[in-house]
């Protein structure tokens, strides 16, 4: 349905269409609308059957997502590109070795194809000093062993730039970027510059800013914000269908209004609405 206004971007040697679903457990969704399973497995079913085959989220921290995504792709009959946002223990000790290398080996097996090291991790990491991210090459090369695309997540948009200046061997990027400044560490026109300026995609997380904005607006403010290369990763979780957030983004790279515009309001007796 949407493959070919969302195709058009690689991610290392993997292509992907720009729009990704994300997922998260339900005890991860804080104030976000609760899916139970059957919901869960809909809504990724329904992105998949519509060309969003990229799906991005902490899938090494619960096993259980694993067979969720599974069970959508029987139902959708078409197979997800996995991006797995990881979290490990930054340390120097031989047994934490073992240990990044188990889990990183463990997330290959599983299918994972674009490892990124998720914001905790990389965070850590982070000298301003000296402009650097230290001790991240090793990660990334561990990653790059196993078979998988390398990513790099944070808040502080100076990732990006530490990744440029140092040519650390990375993929991707995730950024958030909203129209709200949600979650982000620097002004909106700052964030934008420094994503335009990332030698590799970025992948923008958060568009509708926590739930802030409505999904209308978050999307039809980022689409046209980033590059052609780069990519919005959405939820479902804010009580629009998974066929909405797929017709917003579609009508925001086509610049035309999307079918779905209306929303339950209790003005609707209003003159406005009236036709």
């Amino acid at each position: 349905m949407n493959d070919g206004v969302f195709a058009g971007t690689r991610i290392g040697n993997i292509e992907l269409p720009r729009l990704l679903t994300g997922y998260h457990s339900i005890r991860d969704l804080g104030n976000r609308k609760k899916y139970d399973e059957a919901q869960t497995r809909r809504e990724l079913a329904a992105f998949l059957s519509g060309g969003i085959s990229g799906v991005i989220g902490a899938f090494s921290a619960d096993p259980e997502r694993f067979e969720q995504l599974k069970r959508a792709e029987e139902i959708a009959e078409r197979n997800f590109i996995m991006l797995d946002l990881m979290n490990l223990t930054a340390g120097g000790r031989l047994e934490q070795h073992r240990a990044v290398e188990a889990k990183i080996a463990a997330a290959a097996s599983k299918g994972v194809k674009i490892c990124i090291l998720d914001t905790a991790t990389t965070e850590k990491m982070v000298n301003k000093h000296k402009h650097a991210i230290e001790g991240v090459e090793e990660y990334l090369a561990m990653i790059r062993s196993a078979g998988m695309c390398t990513g790099l997540q944070a808040n502080m948009p100076e990732i990006i730039t530490y990744g440029n200046d140092n040519g650390y061997d990375v993929d991707v990027y995730v950024q958030n970027y909203n129209c709200a400044g949600y979650l982000m560490q620097v002004e909106i026109e700052q964030c934008i510059q420094v994503i335009h300026d990332s030698r590799k995609p970025v992948i923008a997380l958060d568009p509708a800013a926590g739930g802030k904005v409505t999904p209308y607006v978050g999307l039809t403010f980022a689409w046209n914000c980033i590059r052609g290369q780069d990519l919005i990763a959405f939820e479902s979780l804010y009580g629009f269908t998974a066929e909405e957030i797929m017709e917003i983004s579609s009508a925001a790279l086509e610049h035309r209004l999307p079918w779905c515009i209306g929303r339950d309001t209790p003005s609707k007796n209003k003159d406005i609405f009236k036709k």
